[in-house]
């Protein structure tokens, strides 16, 4: 059986299988309009195996596509964000001051009309510094071991970090991935507090805050790029 789907730049796209008895070569189409569908034409007589082949030399020009065609969301009224597993609806009120609400399903931002997007960041920013800065100390406490300093950064190459002198840094978009990601990356990001490695016993550490520490450290491997396609 071939894939009904395919994983690229952190979107789980469907692929259409396509047989063309008039087709005389693979071709891979990327049809945006269709929410990123792949349509995968084939001739006759090709085996699974020249198929799969096809596909995963494919994959380079396919994530070329998407970055091409997938361009950051800018943040507008109506607008759904996922938050840490939850959706909120973006609602502006226009107002000369800032102050934002959040409700149990949605973020009204009260701001000039031109200074929306900004105020929407800079909520979310809020929220995620509040949820990192928690767990991290929480998880700090449990190891008797204490945070020199948390910060929040833009970073793309790399989800936090945490120094010998135990500053420990994060992107704050990681709010855009459920809890239980977020929740990791502190666990793993506290973890070097006593292990300034990725050694057995580290992990052991990691395990010990979160079981399920390699599915959610899959999940951010394979979803992460997603996570910087909102906002400026």
């Amino acid at each position: 059986m071939l894939p009904t789907s395919l994983l690229i730049e952190g979107k789980l796209l469907p692929l259409v299988v396509r047989e063309h008895p008039k087709a005389k070569r693979l071709t891979l189409r990327l049809r945006p309009e269709d929410g990123g569908e792949i349509i995968l034409t084939i001739p006759l007589y090709h085996s699974k195996k020249q198929v799969i082949g096809f596909i995963e030399k494919s994959k380079p020009w396919l994530e070329k596509q998407m970055s091409k065609t997938f361009s950051k969301q800018p943040y507008v009224e109506g607008m759904v964000l996922p938050i840490f597993g939850k959706h909120y609806e973006l609602r502006h009120k226009p107002s000369p001051s800032f102050r934002s609400w959040w409700g149990e399903d949605h973020l009204l931002i009260h701001a000039p009309a031109e200074e929306f997007s900004i105020f929407v960041q800079k909520s979310l920013r809020q929220v995620a510094t509040q949820f990192l800065t928690g767990r991290t100390t929480l998880y700090a406490k449990r190891l008797k071991k204490s945070v020199n300093r948390i910060t929040l950064r833009d970073t793309r190459s790399r989800w936090g970090s945490c120094s010998a002198n135990g500053n420990i840094s994060y992107s704050w978009r990681v709010i855009f991935a459920p809890e239980q990601v977020a929740d990791y990356l502190c666990a793993h990001e506290v973890a070097h507090l006593i292990e300034m490695n990725h050694s057995p016993q580290f992990w052991q550490i990691v395990e010990g805050f979160c079981p399920d520490y390699k599915g959610l450290r899959s999940w951010l491997r394979q979803n992460g790029k997603s996570l910087f396609q909102y906002g400026v």
